[in-house]
């Protein structure tokens, strides 16, 4: 994706922002998930992912009693 600015270090992870940024030039566009724990507070893990260059669009952050979706306008 161009707008992810995350430096993944595991090799998994880094392989597969290689592919979503390569289908992203393609004009594919993936959906993102970002799971959390009922313990965390997910408006300030929102806030932290997005701070850190996670997408603002096509991602869904859940938590088991809560989600939050963001799609494009």
């Amino acid at each position: 994706m161009p707008s992810l600015t995350l430096k993944p270090t595991y090799k998994a992870v880094a392989a597969y922002y290689d592919s979503l940024a390569k289908f992203a030039k393609l004009g594919i566009n993936h959906g993102h998930w970002e799971a959390e724990d009922s313990a965390a507070d997910l408006d300030k893990e929102i806030k932290h992912k997005f701070a850190i260059g996670y997408p603002k669009q096509n991602i869904l952050f859940c938590q088991p009693d809560r989600a939050v979706l963001y799609a494009p306008k």
